[in-house]
Order: structure tokens, then C-alpha cells, then sequence
């Protein structure tokens, strides 16, 4: 079983999600995501570490591809899922491919589709691709953007279980994975400096594993170090597009520790 499945099965998602009819009245991929105003969601994810956020974005695309499967292929998400864990440890091991649509192609897109292709464009182009490293701010806009479109795809009977999950766990990212310094970024140097290389580390804080998002179980960071080594030891470093196979052991980052 690949690791977004195992995801999956720690999320509190319905056997029959993708059977459910969509509802809401589809505009374009773009028009349902969070607005560029300061929102509940967006202040809720505030204060915490990219890791926290970056595990959420991997959640919410397990979320929609559940939800999509039976419309499209959902293996860009699902592999995208785990790249984003890889991305975590070290930002040499994801390997970045321009094979990302553009907006208008998005928007032109069906449904099931241009969510999909809105999903990645988020996180890739915008968040990784252009910049190549660790980004030196808490990504929490793009990833209420996600949670937002992926719960605008679900049936109406399953918005509770989503919403109700979201809350619960943003609350476990407060205890296991806050970022007190959040709007604090010291002035830095463009480019890819070493100042900005340990504070963009700072930001990402403490890697997460997948666990975290399993709410029926509480987190146990002893646990950790021997998830990751397992979970870096199972993911398909030749035949996931977003994973660049890194030279030597592979070796779970530290707390602190910049790649």
C-alpha cells in the first residue's frame, strides 16, 4: 500500500465519497478557493510551522482524490501527497517538473480536472517550482485555499466530517507544531543566502509525519524518527514525478537542521 493510501485511511473519509453528486455551481477552479481577504480559516492557520501546513496540503489532496477518483486521474495528487513529506526533510529531493497547466488552461478545465490541475498549480508553481527552496513565510493562504476547494468538491452529507476534522486538527498543529514567531521574518538577503536558508529551515520547523493526521490516536514525536525511515524508505523515489532520488543514505532532517 502506498503512503497516500495509508493517509487515507487515517482521515475520517466516507467509504462512498466519490458517489455523492457535486453540488455547488462550478465557475472555474480559481473561483473556489479562498478569497485574497484575511478569513476565519486563514486566521486559524496562523502560528504554524510549514511542516504543520505543508502536512495539511497533503491531507486535503488525499481528501479530494478520494473524491475525484472515479472522475479522473488522481495520481498527480496522490503523488504530490507524498512529494510534499519528501519536500519537508530536504528541498533537493523534490524534483520539480514544468509540466504544470497555466491558469486559463485551469479554468477552461471540467471540474473534476481543473481541480486537480488548480491543486498542483498552488503548491508547485507557485510555492516550489519558481523559487526551488524552502519558502521563508507560513504558507497558510495556499493551503486554505486548498482545504476551501477541496471541501467546495464534496457532497453535502460529508462537509460535516470534513469540517469537523479540519478543526480538530488544526487544533493538534497548535500543540505539536507551533510557530510563535510568525510575522517576525527578519529582513533577508535575496537569493539563496544561509541567512535565509536557517530561517526558511526555522519555519519549516520539526518534519511530521503522515501520524499526525490521525486523530484517533494521540502524537508521539518518540515515534517519529522510525515513521520517517519508513516512510522515506517506501516512497517511489524513480517512478513519482515530483521526488528527485537523493545521493547516499537516506536520513531523516533534525529539528533545526538546514539541508
Amino acid at each position: 500500500m502506498r503512503p497516500a493510501e495509508e493517509i487515507a485511511r487515517m482521515l475520517p473519509i466516507p467509504a462512498d465519497l466519490g458517489r455523492g453528486a457535486f453540488t455547488g455551481k462550478w465557475r472555474s477552479a480559481s473561483a473556489h478557493i479562498s478569497p485574497e481577504r484575511m478569513t476565519p480559516l486563514k486566521e486559524a492557520l496562523l502560528f504554524k510551522t510549514n511542516a504543520a501546513l505543508y502536512s495539511l496540503v497533503s491531507a486535503a489532496m488525499v481528501w479530494q482524490a478520494e473524491r475525484l477518483r472515479e472522475q479522473t486521474d488522481v495520481s498527480p495528487l496522490l503523488d504530490m501527497a507524498e512529494a510534499l513529506y519528501a519536500w519537508q526533510q530536504d528541498w533537493h529531493w523534490f524534483g520539480r517538473t514544468p509540466e504544470i497547466a497555466d491558469i486559463d488552461t485551469i479554468d477552461e478545465a471540467p471540474r473534476p480536472q481543473g481541480s486537480v490541475l488548480m491543486m498542483l498549480d498552488l503548491i508547485h508553481q507557485d510555492h516550489i517550482y519558481t523559487s526551488g527552496h524552502w519558502p521563508s513565510e507560513p504558507i497558510f493562504s495556499v493551503t486554505a485555499d486548498m482545504l476551501v476547494l477541496t471541501r467546495f468538491n464534496l457532497p453535502a452529507d460529508a462537509v460535516p466530517a470534513f469540517d469537523a476534522w479540519v478543526e480538530a486538527v488544526i487544533a493538534r498543529m497548535d500543540l505539536v507544531a507551533e510557530f510563535p514567531e510568525h510575522g517576525e521574518t527578519p529582513e533577508l538577503e535575496v537569493g539563496d543566502t544561509p541567512e535565509r536558508r536557517a530561517w526558511a529551515a526555522k519555519v519549516m520547523g520539526r518534519p511530521l509525519p503522515p501520524s499526525v493526521l490521525d486523530l484517533s490516536r494521540d502524537p508521539d514525536p518518540s515515534r517519529w524518527p522510525d515513521e520517517w525511515r519508513d516512510l522515506l524508505a517506501r516512497l517511489d523515489w524513480d517512478g513519482n514525478p515530483f521526488l528527485r532520488r537523493p545521493a547516499g543514505t537516506l536520513r531523516p532532517r533534525q529539528d533545526g537542521e538546514v539541508p
